[in-house]
């Protein structure tokens, strides 16, 4: 939710673990969307860590660990991209809100 300083938090939360990994929907929804939410993308860059993709393949019935992600700074840009990506290799139950 805006405003509720989850970003902040998370970071926060990776500067205090060794190890640690957060699984994130970028989609943000459940319905369909013209943009993915980029707070994902914010939370790597302020806490430095990699943007692991991890994909689920419907038709193959498989969920794929892509690799890492490849980032400008330009969130809404970025968020883009890495959608487009992962819209061209991979098909979720409800490709019509891809």
């Amino acid at each position: 939710q805006k405003g509720s300083g989850t970003v902040a938090k998370v970071t926060s939360w990776f500067d205090s673990v060794d190890k640690g990994w957060l699984a994130i929907a970028p989609e943000g929804t459940r319905s369909r969307t013209e943009a993915w939410r980029t707070g994902f993308l914010e939370i790597a860059k302020q806490a430095d860590v990699p943007i692991v993709l991890v994909c689920w393949d419907y038709p193959s019935k498989t969920i794929v660990i892509d690799g890492v992600a490849n980032t400008s700074g330009d969130n809404t840009v970025d968020a883009e991209n890495i959608r487009q990506y992962v819209r061209e290799k991979y098909q979720g139950k409800h490709p019509e809100f891809q």
